[in-house]
């Protein structure tokens, strides 16, 4: 896995966007951490999935802001980022892993939105097609 450092390719994108897309996965880690610690899934898990809710909008909002140029983020971009994830994770994450913890979020959100954006959102997207009440 590439390392997130300058000069790497990136999606052009601003640092409030890319915080949210952060912000939203790191929000479902710790629902599911919190979910898994339990030991079992019930009613009262539904409270640690609130948070996701609350960050899926900007998240998915700075995906769709997102440039499909790829572009490399300034040297400062990074290490700002880099500070903000590490202070972001609630277990604490170390300078080694905080690179391949922003492009794993990354992709997956990226793959999230565009399962979505293909299958639920866009016309005639084969899912959306085969499910809707016109087609039944």
């Amino acid at each position: 896995m590439s390392e997130f450092t300058p000069g790497s390719n990136t999606l052009s994108v601003g640092m409030e966007e890319t915080k949210s897309v952060l912000t939203f996965v790191i929000a479902l880690a710790t629902a599911v951490q919190k979910t898994e610690a339990a030991g079992s899934v019930n009613l009262a898990s539904i409270a640690n999935f609130i948070p996701i809710v609350m960050t899926i909008g900007p998240a998915l909002a700075g995906l769709k802001e997102m440039q499909v140029e790829l572009k490399a983020i300034t040297p400062a971009e990074a290490a700002d980022l880099k500070a903000w994830v590490i202070t972001q994770v609630p277990n604490a994450i170390s300078d080694a892993h905080v690179d391949q913890f922003i492009e794993g979020a990354f992709a997956v959100v990226l793959d999230l939105w565009i399962v979505i954006r293909d299958f639920f959102l866009l016309p005639g997207g084969s899912v959306a097609a085969a499910t809707s009440p016109a087609t039944a």
